[in-house]
């Protein structure tokens, strides 16, 4: 019998990148949720094996699940800081070259609707989605924020200016038609942003561990890349993935950031309290000085103009 934390390196191999299509090479497997971690020796993507069946397997569940969603406590977790949201939004402003004024901004999984409240009181026109029922019908109750159900491939063609995705590549089966989808969506001359984790020296060592240890100790790892996010990317893969699906002006700009608190990151990793209270203010502090390891990217890309 083989061991429960082999990792099924037949079927690793057989299975591309979807930034390239180079055979995933195996890296680990999660004793937790019993899913093997792939990368891409080319372009360094790291993925988990089988994405689209785990996230069909985690659709199934979502209508019964998000009813039960408090969204005004799911809101106050969330940490993006007001000023970072409102650069994003000069960003968006400065590089789109649609000519369409006011632009509009579509918000791909806007949950509460809390951004595209904001995009409003900046100037610009909104739309948006999201898969959960319960967080439509609060984005239309507390922020009168109309959002569709349906998914990126069903929204009409060149009819927005700008799209932002906050952390949602990572948790999609296939990113690359994703994209594509989202790239369709733009008007000539609009602007894609995305914000999403990325692969960093922390993750690297992370990895190492989990693979001496025969997956012991794989708590950081099985955070960044397992069950929730299926997919972290380096700078070169994200790069080569928008420009391979026609963007063009791709800036990838490597960031320390997180959506939660130190305390919030440390609890889901467990340890001793005492150990976690000094981790949790080490983060945080290392968070406000920008000396953290740059983790996440934040990334603008355009649907070139035409004519």
């Amino acid at each position: 019998m083989s061991s429960p934390i082999a990792v099924d390196e037949g079927r690793s191999a057989r299975v591309g990148c979807h930034v390239c299509g180079t055979p995933l090479r195996s890296v680990r497997r999660s004793r937790q949720w019993q899913i093997d971690v792939g990368q891409c020796p080319d372009c360094g993507t790291v993925s988990a094996i089988g994405a689209t069946e785990i996230v069909a397997a985690d659709l199934a569940g979502v209508g019964s699940e998000s009813e039960e969603t408090d969204w005004d406590v799911y809101s106050q977790s969330m940490h993006t800081k007001e000023d970072v949201r409102n650069e994003v939004l000069d960003g968006l402003r400065q590089r789109a070259a649609t000519g369409c004024h006011p632009p509009t901004l579509f918000d791909v999984g806007a949950g509460t609707g809390a951004f595209l409240d904001m995009a409003r009181s900046r100037g610009f026109r909104i739309a948006g989605n999201d898969i959960s029922s319960s967080a439509i019908a609060h984005a239309a109750e507390r922020y009168g924020v109309q959002l569709s159900p349906d998914d990126l491939a069903d929204q009409p063609a060149r009819s927005v200016d700008a799209i932002t995705l906050w952390c949602v590549i990572a948790h999609v089966g296939d990113p690359s038609a994703f994209l594509a989808a989202a790239h369709r969506m733009l008007r000539p001359g609009g602007v894609l942003f995305l914000r999403t984790p990325r692969w960093c020296a922390v993750d690297a060592a992370a990895a190492a561990v989990a693979r001496a240890t025969r997956g012991r100790v794989a708590k950081l790892p099985d955070q960044r890349v397992t069950r929730g996010h299926l997919h972290l990317y380096r700078d070169q893969g994200m790069r080569r993935m928008l420009t391979d699906l026609g963007f063009v002006d791709v800036e990838v700009r490597p960031v320390a950031h997180t959506g939660c608190t130190g305390a919030e990151i440390v609890s889901r990793l467990g340890g001793p309290r005492g150990l976690q209270r000094w981790s949790s203010r080490a983060i945080d502090r290392a968070m406000a000085s920008g000396k953290a390891p740059r983790n996440t990217m934040f990334v603008y890309a355009r649907r070139p103009s035409e004519g």
